[in-house]
């Protein structure tokens, strides 16, 4: 534990205990290691109540030297990302007897955007706003150094205003980390080169690329509702299907039938193969010029 503790004397400035009050009992949700709950920040300076979620680490990882390592890595990594794209770290707190720290960030009421894209039209200007702001956030995500590596509709939160948080990274997908057999992220969002380490046990990075073939099946789920390989129930038939080198089937066209044929066309971009994939400043240019079109549709 030496080198988190290490870690949180350097950041007492975001130790939170004492301030988060009121946890509720019941989870708000789970993820691999953690279990999310609802509870609230008092600021006492301000005298203002926030609400906020707090990701708690399960007791069964408590004593894993090694995950405590890899947690202080990902708190010193994420109190240091300021984007108005990626969720912020509010602060940390402790409680009882466990020397692992709560990890604290504001609730956001929209929730996910495999949700909220549901309320408006498919393949508009809205999905095209969305997807340039997803892309800004990951491009500042790896400009520092760090691959999402699990990026999907369901890791990206939706702010009070309508824009897209990138959450969920972490220690387990920075860029040194390897996938083998033991497969880190989701199968229907990950890349075929990932997949097929997987099938064959080899070793490879998660990597820019890997997060540029997520990002095109971010832009299908908005394209279609629908999750990637939605007609596989099981996972390992979706390895299969991708290692096999079948893409996502083009979903029915929406109401804006130009603007949606061009997301479509940067998806298949995205799911080349690794060599040929699109960069990131291509994606955001590619982007930029949709954006222009819908200016000069608003100017007829």
């Amino acid at each position: 534990m030496d080198k988190l503790e290490l870690v949180l004397d350097g950041l007492s400035h975001l130790d939170l205990t004492g301030q988060v009050v009121d946890k509720e009992e019941d989870f708000a949700g789970f993820g691999g290691h953690c279990n999310l709950f609802i509870a609230w920040y008092e600021d006492a300076q301000r005298h203002h109540r926030t609400k906020v979620a707090v990701k708690q680490i399960r007791v069964s990882m408590r004593e894993d030297t090694e995950f405590a390592k890899r947690l202080a890595k990902e708190i010193r990594i994420w109190s240091t990302l300021k984007h108005e794209y990626v969720l912020p770290l509010l602060g940390y707190f402790t409680e009882g007897k466990s020397l692992l720290p709560n990890l604290v960030s504001r609730w956001m009421e929209n929730g996910a955007l495999k949700v909220y894209m549901q309320t408006f039209p498919r393949g508009g200007q809205q999905t095209w706003d969305l997807l340039f702001k997803v892309a800004s956030g990951l491009k500042y995500l790896h400009s520092n150094g760090i691959i999402h590596a699990d990026l999907k509709s369901g890791n990206i939160l939706i702010s009070d205003e309508g824009n897209p948080l990138l959450c969920d990274f972490g220690i387990s997908r920075l860029p040194q980390m390897t996938t083998t057999s033991s497969t880190r992220g989701t199968p229907r969002w990950m890349a075929s080169e990932l997949l097929q380490a997987t099938h064959n046990g080899s070793r490879v990075k998660h990597d820019e690329k890997s997060d540029i073939w997520a990002f095109g099946m971010v832009i299908y789920e908005l394209l279609s509702w629908k999750l990637p390989y939605y007609d596989l129930e099981n996972d390992m038939f979706v390895i299969s299907v991708i290692v096999a080198g079948h893409l996502p089937i083009a979903p029915e066209e929406s109401e804006s039938p130009r603007i949606f044929r061009s997301l479509w066309e940067l998806a298949c971009y995205c799911w080349r193969e690794r060599t040929r994939r699109c960069p990131l400043s291509y994606i955001l240019t590619f982007l930029a010029g949709l954006g222009g079109e819908f200016v000069c549709l608003r100017s007829k």
